[in-house]
């Protein structure tokens, strides 16, 4: 099962996907929002769960320790805007901490998968 994480910088996405990777997923961060191409988050393939998440300017400038410019987030947002819109799982990470985003990744992550086996 091929997971994909993306999402602004500051969002997470490295933490989660090393939480995923240690939990035996293939999983891995698209840096998308460094890109052009607005489908990059498919290159290798479709994924299996296309996992975006988000912060607010104001805790991406805190967990980053520097000032991080709305201007920017706002354009990293709409690089990302066609991967939202083909997410299957959506986080705001504002208020969670990492094992949180962890433990709601991997339920829908599992939730996909039985769906996976069920329709087999």
């Amino acid at each position: 099962m091929l997971i994909v994480v993306v999402g602004p910088c500051g969002s997470g996405k490295s933490t989660l996907v090393a939480r995923l990777q240690a939990a035996g997923y293939d999983a891995r961060a698209v840096a998308q929002e460094h890109s052009v191409i607005p489908d990059l988050w498919r290159h290798g393939g479709e994924p299996d769960a296309l996992i975006y998440l988000d912060a607010s300017p104001a805790v991406i400038a805190h967990r980053r320790r520097n000032d991080f410019p709305v201007w920017l987030y706002a354009q990293q947002v709409g690089r990302l805007r066609l991967a939202r819109a083909h997410a299957t799982l959506y986080l705001q990470t504002d208020r969670l901490d990492p094992a949180a985003v962890a433990a709601h990744a991997l339920e829908h992550i599992r939730g996909l998968q039985r769906r996976k086996s069920e329709a087999a």
